[in-house]
């Protein structure tokens, strides 16, 4: 079912379209660090240490808290975009 969406709504999505993706890009650029030491994506981070593989030291925490923020804001954007592209 196709559903139109006012203008109004379209213009308070794409702003906080632009809201999540300021605040996931300053998400990336903190992991880095870790992408870079640990040589693997957030992504492949978040299943990793989801499947137990990394262990428990309290790094991996700090790394999974701003991954799976990350992964928040990511869902957020493309459920933005799904929305707009169903008007």
């Amino acid at each position: 079912m196709r559903t139109k969406i006012s203008a109004k709504i379209i213009d308070l999505l794409n702003r906080d379209f632009s809201y999540a993706d300021f605040a996931m890009n300053k998400l990336l650029n903190e992991m880095r660090i870790f992408e870079k030491k640990y040589s693997m994506s957030w992504k492949e981070f978040i299943d990793r240490f989801e499947s137990g593989k990394l262990g428990d030291d309290k790094m991996w925490f700090t790394w999974y808290g701003l991954a799976l923020s990350a992964k928040d804001w990511d869902d957020t954007k493309k459920e933005i975009k799904k929305t707009i592209g169903a008007s």
